[in-house]
Parts: structure tokens; sequence; C-alpha cells
């Protein structure tokens, strides 16, 4: 049976990526998985937003929004 959730509101995490350079680079960029480096610099940008998890429980997340970027 299919769960459905209805929330009036929710969080994403967005994590923006580099561009390749070249617009007929794109699809074969974002299809396929990041080097070393950019996963490195994914991860460190899910660590950074796991420290705001507490403010996301509590509710108190658009008081600390600002130091996400």
């Amino acid at each position: 049976f299919p769960v459905t959730i209805q929330l009036e509101a929710f969080h994403r995490l967005r994590i923006g990526i580099a561009h390749p350079g070249h617009r007929d680079l794109v699809t074969d960029y974002v299809l396929h998985p990041p080097g070393k480096a950019d996963a490195e610099l994914i991860e460190g940008a899910i660590v950074k937003a796991l420290d705001y998890m507490p403010d996301i429980l509590a509710g108190t997340l658009k008081d600390n929004i600002v130091n996400l970027a």
C-alpha cells in the first residue's frame, strides 16, 4: 500500500554542483558519480548540514539558515 505524508512544509538540503564548462557536457557530468575531490566536497556539505539537525528538530532552523551558506 502506498504511504503518503501530508505536510504543509518540509525542509530539504540542496547541494549545488559545478558546471563542466560547456552545455553539451552537462548531461554526462550530472549523471555520473562525482570525482574524488567533488565527492569529498559533497560529503563535507552533508556533514556541515548535519550539525544543524538539532535546529531542524527543534523548529529553529530559520534562525540559523544563513550559516549553511
